[in-house]
């Protein structure tokens, strides 16, 4: 299909609007309701499964203990909107000279902050109790739309990232990410989600009734060359996106939509797979005409090589995405760009989101099937160390387009 794409031969400027950055008060405290009542009902499905007052599991690198992680979602919030005295002033609100307001119980701080309390520490903290967590929950929502109310009427600013809203997007932002987490979690322990999945979207098969033949073969888009120029999303965007960045693209022919299930496959029987490696995969991936998940970046980076293609940078994947038959949406996509800042970068009050990462994760691009609907933005630079196939991740191919 030797479409090309819209984009300008000469300058792109990639700039939309955030989803987040679209809601009105009324709206937000809607969602807010909405993600609390998630997280709840995913609190009640882990209770169920796990069938303890202490939802205990075996200690991974890849998963947090569920009363932490619950309890860490309920302190985030509290600690950015109600011990907040700067939030008023959006991302320039000068956290580390305001002395945050007192903590809601003792030790709060100690217990669920991510950025002091390490990882294989949280299974032998003295977490809240599951009762005890669902009241801190309950309550802390009921805190936080109060104070919605009134940052809503405490003054209307042109600039929504220096308006007292910007801590309640963050903290919605932050809870809908804890929410994916919480089903990559459910997914690698067997353990079933009935109350929130009855709300999720089905994960479709990609792409064969919308582009390509019947077999599911969909022929690379054609994307023109040119100057892609970044720049942060409007309402709403994370410390990372900002500082803006220029990048000469060449043109690329790209993939319509990930490498599905199948062509994975094809690819493991090719380079000699062993069986226990192909029933791995299958067992993630049990149908063939749906994208490739669960994958680690080295096994992206291998089937590129076998293709005789490569991973696409962030630019060009955003370049591509402009295109009308670019399908996106049903994994996260690995791309071939280290997660780095951009130049001017300035972290914003949320120090521990991005800059402790840079270096040694790399950029994603896209949403998955289970991703919130006000997370589901193109521009968002998200990012995993390259060994994480706990992630609902797949990935597809470029390659230059011959002259």
């Amino acid at each position: 299909m030797d479409i090309a794409s819209e984009m300008n031969s000469r300058l792109l400027n990639f700039h939309t609007a955030h989803p987040l950055g679209l809601l009105d008060p009324e709206r937000l405290a809607q969602a807010m309701v909405q993600a609390r009542q998630d997280t709840l009902d995913l609190l009640d499905d882990f209770a169920d499964a796990l069938g303890d007052r202490e939802m205990s599991v075996p200690q991974r690198a890849e998963v947090n203990p569920p009363l932490w992680e619950f309890g860490h979602v309920a302190w985030f919030t509290d600690h950015w909107i109600r011990r907040n005295p700067g939030r008023a002033l959006g991302v320039d609100a000068d956290t580390e000279a305001l002395a945050l307001g007192p903590e809601p119980f003792a030790d709060a701080d100690a217990l669920y902050n991510s950025a002091v309390l390490a990882h294989g520490d949280r299974w032998a903290a003295g977490l809240r109790d599951l009762p005890t967590l669902r009241q801190d929950l309950r309550r802390g929502l009921q805190t936080t739309l109060e104070l919605l109310r009134q940052d809503a009427t405490s003054g209307a600013t042109p600039d929504p990232l220096r308006s007292p809203l910007y801590f309640h997007r963050l903290c919605l932002a932050h809870e809908l990410m804890h929410r994916e987490a919480f089903l990559m979690t459910a997914r690698l322990l067997d353990i079933p989600t009935p109350r929130l999945s009855a709300r999720l979207p089905e994960r479709l098969p990609t792409a064969a009734a919308v582009i390509g033949d019947d077999d599911g073969a969909s022929p690379p888009l054609a994307v023109k060359g040119g100057v892609l120029a970044l720049e942060p999303s409007e309402g709403f965007a994370f410390d990372n996106e900002f500082g803006g960045l220029r990048v000469d693209l060449a043109p690329i022919q790209v993939d319509a939509r990930p490498v599905l299930a199948r062509e994975y496959l094809e690819f493991l029987d090719a380079t000699g797979a062993s069986p226990e490696e192909r029933a791995c995969f299958r067992q993630a991936n049990p149908r063939n005409d749906r994208a490739a998940c669960h994958l680690r970046l080295d096994e992206a980076l291998a089937y590129c090589r076998w293709a005789g293609r490569r991973l696409p940078t962030e630019a060009e994947w955003l370049a591509a995405s402009e295109h009308p038959d670019f399908v996106w949406g049903e994994v996260w996509e690995w791309t071939g760009t280290p997660f780095e800042p951009w130049p001017g970068f300035r972290p914003h009050p949320y120090r521990e989101y991005s800059e402790p990462w840079f270096g040694d994760h790399q950029v994603v691009k896209g949403a998955a099937h289970c991703t919130h609907p006000l997370l589901r933005h193109r521009g968002m630079r998200n990012f995993y160390q390259g060994h994480r196939a706990d992630v609902f991740i797949g990935f597809r191919t470029v390659a230059l387009q011959s002259l």
